[in-house]
């Protein structure tokens, strides 16, 4: 079992506990009456917010968001030659994890297609709303990049990216 962090607000202390990989524990501790409770994820991540702002848990649009769905270890290019490869291996990266079950994938995808800043698409579009389509799309990108001379600008494909259904961003 290993304290991983604690958060003070007297008279509490907050413990993030790793009693083993992958699982958490949360307790808070009465300094005053050494009274020990267990707390949820979000309770103790609202102590860490109140650290910094105290007035965030009470504002009316403060969110919480939780991205460890898609906290998985990512592949670094460690060569030097790999340098200029990394769209090749996001794109295989990618195209290996959402293979398999689509059901799996689809949130990436809702996620990816609902990106955008003042109604502009920012990833991808509406055509590439299921995780085959943009398994196949990421696929047909990569050959055409690996095709085309490396200091190519990208207004010189932006054209045929959106016809596949990306969007700079």
């Amino acid at each position: 079992m290993y304290m991983q962090e604690a958060v003070v607000i007297p008279p509490l202390v907050i413990f993030s506990i790793r009693s083993n990989p992958g699982f958490w524990e949360y307790v808070k501790v009465n300094s005053d009456d050494l009274s020990v409770e267990a707390i949820t994820a979000a309770e103790c991540l609202k102590s860490k917010e109140i650290i910094y702002d105290e007035n965030w848990t009470r504002h009316e649009n403060a969110l919480e968001l939780n991205f460890s769905a898609f906290d998985f270890p990512t592949p670094r290019l460690t060569l030097s030659s790999s340098i200029g490869n990394g769209v090749s291996l996001v794109s295989k990266f990618l195209t290996t994890k959402l293979n398999g079950n689509p059901q799996t994938a689809q949130p990436l995808v809702d996620y990816l297609v609902s990106l955008n800043h003042l109604g502009e698409k920012l990833m991808i579009t509406d055509a590439l709303n299921t995780p085959t389509k943009l398994q196949m799309a990421l696929i047909l990108a990569d050959v055409f990049l690996s095709a085309i001379p490396k200091d190519t600008t990208y207004p010189n494909f932006e054209l045929r990216f959106k016809e596949w259904g990306f969007e700079k961003g």
